[in-house]
């Protein structure tokens, strides 16, 4: 349930972002938001962590976040560790 949870979070993150100008959000926000996404993938399994890898690749499409968050937040993913089942 947390999972899904997480999940949903970072999607209503991103509505919340679409709508409103990014300018000093994406500053306040953005470390935020990457702590988020990057402990959210710890807790998910491979199939939803290929939801977050679009949702990653969105951000940066859109230029939502700034480059260096984008860059760590990927960084994470490319390290993401297997979980023990």
């Amino acid at each position: 349930m947390w999972e899904v949870m997480q999940e949903n979070l970072l999607y209503q993150i991103e509505i919340i972002l679409l709508q409103i100008p990014i300018g000093p959000y994406a500053a306040l926000f953005g470390k935020l938001l990457s702590d988020i996404y990057t402990y959210a993938l710890h807790d998910i399994h491979e199939k939803d962590c290929q939801k977050l890898d679009f949702l990653l690749n969105t951000w940066e499409e859109r230029k939502l976040l700034p480059n260096e968050l984008i860059l760590r937040m990927k960084s994470h993913l490319g390290n993401r560790a297997v979980p023990v089942i």
